[in-house]
Formats: C-alpha cells, sequence, structure tokens
C-alpha cells in the first residue's frame, strides 16, 4: 500500500510538471528548444535563435512559421507547449523573470495526493 501511495505522489508530480512545461520562444536556449519540441533538431533550434535575433521578439506563437524548416506540422504539434512569454513572466526584453520557488505544491497536486493517501500535506512554510 505504501510503495502505491508513493507512486502516486510520484505520478502526481509528474502531471504537474508536465502541464507547466512551457517553452518560451523568446527565452528558449538551444538545448531547451531540442528537447523540449518535437521534430526540432539541433539545425531548427538554431534557426529559431537566429530568427528572433535578426527579427526581434516573438509575439505570437504562430510567427514560428516564419521560421525557415519549420511548418505547420511542426507547430501544431508544438503548439500546447510553446509561450511568447507575457508581462508577469518576463521583462518585456524576452529576458525571464526568475523568483524563488515555492515550497509549496500547488493546490491540483496537494489535492491529488491528500485524496489518493488520505493523508494531509504539510502547509506551506512548515
Amino acid at each position: 500500500m505504501r510503495l502505491m501511495k508513493i507512486s502516486l505522489v510520484g505520478f502526481a508530480s509528474l502531471l504537474c510538471i508536465c502541464a507547466y512545461a512551457d517553452v518560451n520562444l523568446n527565452t528558449a536556449d538551444h538545448q531547451q528548444l531540442m528537447e523540449q519540441l518535437r521534430n526540432v533538431g539541433s539545425e531548427k533550434a538554431a534557426a529559431i535563435i537566429e530568427y528572433r535575433e535578426r527579427n526581434g521578439r516573438f509575439t505570437d506563437v504562430g510567427q514560428l512559421t516564419g521560421v525557415s524548416g519549420i511548418g505547420e506540422a511542426t507547430l501544431e504539434m508544438n503548439r500546447h507547449l510553446l509561450t511568447v512569454g507575457d508581462d508577469a513572466r518576463d521583462g518585456g526584453d524576452g529576458r525571464e523573470i526568475v523568483s524563488e520557488p515555492s515550497s509549496a505544491a500547488p493546490p491540483a497536486l496537494r489535492e491529488a495526493v491528500e485524496s489518493a493517501t488520505g493523508e494531509r500535506l504539510p502547509a506551506a512554510g512548515h
């Protein structure tokens, strides 16, 4: 039973991480583009970076099709992962603002774990 609880917590954590795995076209580096996007290898990742250096910030994820070698099919298989940032996540100049990580579990994860295990998780900061 304990192993099942541990497995469930691990699975819920993985789901949470995947749900927040945005790839910001304005801040992602070569490695991130290759690892996190489907059908994007070294050449396409380099082309994305070159495109944004030449043309400035992406203002819409649809602009990705303007990158040499990237068409509608690649855009559509990655659209759910892509972002161009917003005022809350970047300073408007393409650099992502990084805040200190929170020790609190996201509410959905907390509820899933508590429901599955029947145990209450400690509150943030405890």
